[in-house]
């Protein structure tokens, strides 16, 4: 579960910093992946539900992009960079504004579990 939550956080990162190498690109997801299980080994219940709060803030910010509109595919945004279709300049910036809902939201969820789960040794 970590490890999914660390590779949804590299999939965040790569798009934030519009990440155009194919070696690059995988190769963040892959690590931040890594490190979040090794640190889910360490520190289980403080990063699963670090893990757990960001996933589930992306996918509700992601549920929202579909209404709303403005938010990238990641996947399709790759190949468009990579093809040179998008530059910086026709770079969707609402991306921004969803990953600021991704950020305040995960650190919500995050601070509601810690005060609820406050009776637990981490």
């Amino acid at each position: 579960m970590a490890g999914w939550g660390g590779a949804t956080l590299g999939f965040i990162l790569t798009t934030t910093f519009v990440i155009e190498s194919t070696a690059a690109y995988w190769g963040i997801i892959v690590a931040c992946a890594i490190v979040a299980a090794f640190f889910a080994f360490k520190t289980e219940k403080l990063v699963i539900m670090l893990a757990t709060a960001l996933l589930g803030a992306y996918l509700c910010i992601r549920g929202i992009s579909m209404y709303a509109g403005g938010f990238p595919n990641e996947a399709a945004l790759h190949s468009e960079l990579q093809a040179g279709v998008i530059t910086w300049d026709t770079f969707p910036k609402t991306y921004y504004a969803y990953f600021a809902g991704i950020f305040v939201l995960s650190g919500i969820s995050f601070w509601y579990q810690r005060k609820h789960n406050k009776n637990e040794h981490y």
